[in-house]
């Protein structure tokens, strides 16, 4: 909802009666805590850094196209 603040409504409909999209944002959100964690922790390991960011990256490309915006992004 960060993102595309204008969506909001859209976003809490389909999270609150799609359980694949309420997956899909789960994904997204423990992808998005482990990326943050590698990062805060100073972690060498900049492969791992740059998975959790690709994967964080398609969940949100599978977040739009629930949402309806896959022709924009």
């Amino acid at each position: 909802m960060e993102r595309f603040p204008d969506q909001r409504r859209r976003i809490i409909d389909l999270f609150n009666n799609n359980e694949d999209f309420r997956t899909l944002c789960e994904d997204y959100w423990q992808s998005k805590q482990a990326l943050l964690n590698s990062m805060s922790n100073k972690i060498e390991d900049t492969l791992l850094e740059n998975e959790y960011s690709v994967l964080c990256l398609e969940l949100e490309k599978e977040a739009l196209r629930f949402i309806g915006f896959a022709d924009h992004y």
